[in-house]
């Protein structure tokens, strides 16, 4: 997973450890996106079948995993390693180094009923259900377009404990490795599905069933996929519908007035991990109508909302041998209904065995916009708004539209190993501006424990995604932080249900006191301008660079 480096800020400044520290290791595959069914001719030669009569051999699998917020709860396989906070719709992965194993968990969620199988073999349904394909079947045929030699040698529909499970198993060559897929699809309803998907080494030719690794592969599968649970998340929901209850009255109190106090001239941060220096951040916030431009000063911007303008420049150290710079931007109008980004990050892994030396450049832009606009709506057709004062007076060939606020977001990523295409997803009201998220430990109410939640954009160079983000808020209460104990209210923060919780500490007062990560050992403690000038000799604690007003950027 790329690291991005403009998340070195107070809220997540402490996930550029997981992303930089594990770098040694290659990405594991991704799991073959949107998905579907069929049948096949003989799905004997692997996976024949679950031996229900053979109670699933423990030592194959490992701790169960569970996922609330997922709605999924299994036992992976054993001695794999277990890789959470992954962006998009993986719930988590499972990498097995030593047997060059790879399991990806994925939730599939479609935006009509969708079928496990061909729908001819299956009893009447509605005709938004009728497709030509199912999972299954899409599933086979992107895997056959990937790879045309694939050998699909199996695809089918079973039942596991009372759930609809498609099958599909299929022997492909990719380059010079060989592997063997096995894939399981859970049907939760007709919407939302679970896909497992298994992918491990095979012999190019001869029978699968006579090679060890394979045997173990099919049997270890076999063993998981009676052991998949869908959790009830009646619970989670009710909870999740509490947070964006408060988070709407959150924003209705985030006043012009409001941002405009919490906002800090200049901030110096101290990076530290198991008490040593690793990194520092200086950060300046301001009253502005747009990112800095080359040539222009702020105060020459007269058009445009008012809002506020953060900027931040950043070094981290994630590991001995690598170095990150990093200058960011970030603003967004008072009402939310515009912000624009810009990072720049510089990678620094020395020199190569010839001299060379090894830097990437890499970055990602990005804007959002809330703006009306005319949509089709089918439910509207015999609406009110459609008919006039007599019941006959609906012209029923007007196509019925509304007139509806869009709030859509816009980002690109550039540089090595960078996605090129455009990321665009229209954002649900509770999403948060990427300013406001750098602000929020100083915004949220301190005087009582509160719980929220936001939509929050996460840049990834393989699967950018805007994903869930939580917060509560607690009690004032005593804490360690920086080696020093401090009385500070904590303000814990996390992506998704299950992520790693970093914890921000702020004074009754709204001062910002630091952040710490007990998973990353890091902590942020606020320092001034002498201190970091003795910690690095060559600090740079110059405002960042104006940015480029040109194609690409917002």
């Amino acid at each position: 997973m790329r690291c991005r480096t403009h998340l070195l800020k107070p809220i997540l400044i402490l996930a550029v450890f997981l992303c930089l520290a594990g770098r040694g290791m290659a990405d594991p595959p991704d799991p073959i996106p949107n998905p579907s069914l069929s049948s096949s001719d003989d799905p004997s030669a692997i996976l024949p079948g679950r031996p229900d009569a053979e109670p699933p051999a423990t030592d194959r699998l490992g701790a169960p995993f569970e996922d609330p917020a997922a709605g999924i709860a299994f036992s992976p396989p054993a001695g794999a390693k277990e890789i959470r906070g992954l962006p998009g719709d993986v719930i988590v992965r499972y990498v097995d180094d030593d047997r060059h194993w790879v399991l990806a968990v994925t939730k599939m969620t479609f935006d009509h009923p969708v079928r496990l199988s061909n729908p001819a073999a299956a009893k009447p349904a509605p005709d938004a259900m009728k497709t030509s394909k199912g999972i299954v079947d899409l599933l086979a045929d992107k895997l056959k377009s990937d790879a045309p030699s694939a050998e699909i040698l199996r695809q089918d529909v079973i039942t596991v404990a009372g759930l609809d499970v498609g099958m599909l198993a299929a022997r492909y060559t990719v380059a010079p490795q060989t592997n063997l897929t096995q894939q399981a699809i859970f049907k939760a309803d007709d919407q939302n599905f679970y896909l497992f998907n298994l992918t491990t080494p095979a012999p190019r030719v001869g029978p699968l069933g006579n090679d060890p690794n394979v045997q173990a592969s099919v049997a270890t599968f076999t063993d998981m996929i009676d052991t998949v649970r869908l959790l009830e998340q009646t619970s989670v929901r009710e909870e999740q519908v509490d947070r964006l209850i408060h988070t709407r009255t959150l924003f209705v109190n985030w006043t012009p007035e409001k941002i405009k106090s919490v906002l800090v001239k200049e901030q110096w941060l101290r990076l530290m991990r198991d008490g040593r220096d690793v990194g520092y951040s200086y950060v300046v916030e301001e009253v502005a109508r747009d990112l800095p431009r080359p040539g222009q000063k702020e105060s020459e911007f007269t058009g445009g909302d008012e809002g506020a303008l953060i900027g931040i420049r950043s070094r981290a150290v994630p590991r001995a041998g690598v170095r990150v710079d990093s200058e960011s931007w970030m603003w967004v109008s008072f009402d939310r209904k515009h912000e624009k980004w810009s990072t720049t990050e510089y990678i620094d892994r020395g020199k190569d065995a010839s001299g060379k030396p090894q830097i990437d450049h890499v970055g990602n832009v990005g804007s959002t916009d809330e703006e009306a606009e005319t949509v089709f709506d089918k439910t509207l057709i015999g609406h009110p708004e459609q008919i006039g004062p007599g019941k006959d007076d609906v012209d029923k060939s007007q196509p019925p539209f509304r007139r509806t606020e869009v709030y859509k977001l816009n980002a690109e990523q550039f540089g090595k190993d960078q996605s090129s295409a455009p990321f665009v997803q229209q954002l649900p009201v509770f999403y948060i501006p990427q300013a406001l998220a750098d602000l929020l430990p100083r915004l949220v109410p301190r005087k009582e424990a509160a719980k929220y939640m936001f939509a929050t954009y996460v840049p990834d160079a393989a699967r950018p995604a805007v994903m869930a983000r939580y917060v509560d808020v607690g009690l004032e209460q005593e804490a360690t932080l920086g080696g020093q104990k401090i009385l500070a209210i904590p303000v814990r923060d996390r992506i998704g249900l299950e992520g790693s919780v970093t914890t921000h500490y702020v004074s009754a007062a709204g001062e910002y006191l630091g952040s710490m990560n007990p998973d990353t050992k890091v902590e942020i403690i606020p320092s001034d301008s002498a201190t970091l000038e003795r910690l690095w000799k060559d600090v740079d604690l110059s405002r960042p660079g104006a940015v480029p007003d040109e194609p690409g950027h917002p």
